[in-house]
């Protein structure tokens, strides 16, 4: 009887493992500077396709992103891409020194032409 009370309490303090719905999401991929996606665009793919996997950064970072790298993106990858230890620092690694600054420039440079509508 004492074992089936200790049973009881073991079974009680067991730790409940909760059953994750499987969810299919395609992994994005990215070639490279001549991608139609933008870097930023890419990571932040990849940062959903991670949550959706549920994979932590060291396993995501090993497994996921060499594959999801192609073209001159994964030749990049092969010579830099192994340092980051954290998604945040894989970004940071990954987009240029002055990405945010150069895209700042490109929305200054943009000019309307004098026959373009607004209401388009």
């Amino acid at each position: 009887m004492q074992s089936l009370a200790s049973a009881q309490q073991n079974t009680a303090q067991a730790p409940v493992q909760t059953v994750r719905p499987c969810v299919k999401v395609d992994m994005p991929t990215y070639k490279g500077c001549h991608d139609y996606m933008s870097a930023n665009e890419y990571l932040d793919r990849l940062l959903h396709y991670q949550q959706a996997t549920g994979l932590s950064d060291a396993e995501f970072l090993e497994r996921v992103v060499p594959m999801s790298l192609t073209e001159q993106a994964a030749q990049w990858y092969r010579l830099n891409g192994h340092r980051a230890r954290t998604i945040e620092e894989f970004r940071g690694e990954f987009l240029p020194a002055n990405y945010e600054w150069r895209l700042g420039r490109e929305l200054e440079l943009c000019t309307q032409h004098s026959k373009e509508s607004l209401l388009g």
